[in-house]
């Protein structure tokens, strides 16, 4: 099953919570932009969660892998003016450029590629080379690995849902990666036609063909003046490679552009190196240590005499846990946006107001800049937002949501002790009439304003 991780969200998740479970048990494969967030560190074994989109702690041990495999490939790409690729970054006629991470794309503009020197006026032409190396089928051993001891323990002592709030409801399998190396090359000519004859030859140079001994000095020695004479200049940038102390990424002529590609790919070789392009994540009810542990793999008899197979126990397992995760979630979601509100209400009255409550004069026309989509809105309308008695209405959406109407028969509270008592493996959430009030909460979270504008920062 393959589902980008984007698509699972608050409002989603409980409509697949109101599926059967198989629906979203099993393996999930994982390949959109959140995964190449570099303020993450997506790990094999560590934990994650779907329902919040969070990484957890690495509760695998002795993780031993499968062996990696490699894709490379070699891109030698004419640029021609206003070409386009198939990412958003793009180079400027000055050849500054970027890179995304599934590869890179250019934008020459023609109004700057006309440069007069000592009189004559030269059109510049680009090419663009790519390396790229993908990492696939690295994974974890899991005949080998285990469950660490901490998270055993709380496995050991019935601690389910705080092993599933400090390991998430699935752990990291396999990941894929990819690392690159993009120069951008820029030649200039006196004629608006491109040289195929000194891109020919450059291609051959940087592939290195056909050069032996000393022809290979005196071939170098010649296309080194022609592209002197041709104000050949080399630009380049790396995505995701290793650290190599011996490497030097550092080219200014073509003989050390070809010694950086070869360190370059040395880099790329290590199976930890490159950016995250595709992870694997699997519920920890499929993992045999996790079921032995558990005592999965017999039958249960309840209240009434029902026996609950192993395989309804796993399904009823995977389904609590994720409503267990969006509890948790949800409510330190609501908490999160009155403290902010708290915050961003004592800001205003301190920086921007005078004791008797007035905007000053200098701050009255200012405008709150949105933190996401960078519009903007009147400070008036940010102050009203952050009133007393919205920030009053937060807390007790809050409380509300964790205690219902106050008399301990309902809310997250009561639901979540009722299930812990009810028996996380053999009834599911929805046999509760505590839960169902809670799950329809799950989509409503207010203080969009608040959550987009504060802490405030101010334009005119």
């Amino acid at each position: 099953m393959t589902s980008p991780r984007s698509a699972i969200t608050a409002a989603t998740l409980a409509g697949l919570l109101a599926l059967p479970s198989a629906v979203h048990a099993g393996p999930t494969v994982l390949r959109d932009d959140q995964l190449r967030d570099l303020a993450v560190t997506p790990v094999l074994g560590r934990g994650y969660s779907l329902a919040t989109n969070t990484f957890q702690s690495i509760c695998l041990t002795d993780i031993a892998r499968t062996k990696p495999s490699y894709n490379f490939d070699y891109k030698f790409e004419q640029i021609e003016t206003s070409g386009q690729r198939s990412s958003t970054t793009s180079t400027s006629g000055s050849g500054s450029f970027g890179g995304s991470k599934f590869g890179v794309s250019v934008n020459v503009s023609a109004s700057g590629s006309k440069t007069v020197i000592e009189g004559k006026t030269y059109t510049s032409h680009y090419i663009m080379v790519t390396i790229g190396v993908d990492v696939y089928y690295s994974s974890v051993d899991e005949s080998k690995a285990r469950i660490a001891d901490p998270a055993r323990e709380l496995l050991t002592s019935n601690d389910i849902p705080g092993f599933f709030d400090a390991c998430g409801m699935y752990y990291v399998r396999s990941i894929g990666r990819r690392a690159s190396f993009v120069s951008l090359f820029s030649y200039k000519t006196e004629s608006t036609s491109r040289d195929t004859a000194f891109e020919a030859k450059l291609d051959a140079e940087l592939k290195g063909w056909g050069m032996h001994g000393n022809v290979s000095v005196q071939r170098s020695s010649k296309f080194s003046e022609e592209a002197s004479s041709k104000f050949l200049t080399i630009e380049s940038t790396a995505f995701g490679l290793g650290k190599d102390e011996k490497a030097s990424l550092i080219a200014y002529d073509l003989e050390t552009f070809r010694a950086a590609i070869k360190d370059a790919f040395v880099s790329m070789q290590q199976e930890d190196t490159g950016m995250v392009i595709s992870m694997e994540v699997v519920p920890w009810v499929e993992n045999a240590d996790f079921q032995r542990i558990l005592k999965l793999g017999e039958a249960k008899t309840v209240d009434g005499g029902k026996t609950i197979s192993p395989y309804a126990q796993k399904r009823i397992l995977n389904q609590n846990g994720e409503f267990l995760a969006e509890v948790d979630r949800v409510a330190r979601a609501k908490l999160n946006v009155y403290y902010k509100a708290k915050q961003c209400r004592s800001q205003i009255d301190l920086d921007y107001k005078d004791q008797s409550g007035a905007f000053r004069p200098e701050w009255a026309a200012k405008k709150s800049i949105n933190h996401r989509s960078e519009g903007t809105i009147p400070l008036t309308e940010l102050d009203e937002a952050v009133s007393k008695a919205n920030i009053d209405k937060l807390f007790e959406e809050h409380r509300v949501f964790l205690y219902g109407d106050g008399n301990g028969s309902s809310g997250a509270v009561a639901c979540v002790q009722a299930l812990l008592e009810g028996g996380i493996t053999t009834r599911s959430h929805r046999d509760f009439p505590a839960c169902g009030p809670v799950e329809q909460q799950f989509g409503v979270i207010s203080g969009r304003l608040i959550d987009e504008h504060c802490m405030p920062k101010l334009t005119d």
